[in-house]
């Protein structure tokens, strides 16, 4: 292994899928693996559909949940929960349907009630000049 890196980078290539499929065969799939991604993302793994085969077959069987085997041992510190059935009555009612985008509309204001920044410059800007104006009275700028 310590010679392979100064091979050509094809023949590195070719010579890690090569290792990842040994690895798989002894059943270290965890490090077969790692070494297959480095492989399958190289610039050459086009021109290999091999190494995505072996790729593709150390993934496997996707596990996403585990089972668990049921025992009859039970510890005597955990107190077993009796079943509880659900009965269906006719008096239940349907679950109520919401709009999320009603409650969107609801929960966001408005923009229209909010002034432009630009209007709320324009007005800070009209109330400064009328408050310095001379010919503005005192009770006009009492209002202000």
């Amino acid at each position: 292994m310590p010679v392979i890196k100064y091979t050509p980078p094809h023949i590195y290539f070719d010579l890690l899928n090569s290792y990842a499929v040994e690895l798989g065969e002894v059943g270290r799939i965890y490090e077969a693996r790692n070494i297959s991604e480095i492989v399958i993302h190289s610039p050459f793994a086009f021109a290999y559909p091999e190494w995505q085969d072996t790729a593709n077959d150390l993934r496997g069987l996707n596990r996403s949940f585990v089972a668990f085997k049921s025992s009859r041992y039970i510890p005597h510190n955990v107190l077993p929960m009796p079943v509880r059935e659900h009965e269906v009555t006719q008096e239940s009612k349907p679950a109520r349907v919401m709009s999320l985008q009603k409650w969107k509309e609801k929960m966001v204001k408005d923009k229209k009630d909010e002034p432009e920044v630009k209007d709320i410059k324009n007005m800070l800007m009209w109330i400064m000049n009328a408050y310095t104006d001379d010919e503005t009275s005192d009770h006009e700028r009492y209002q202000m």
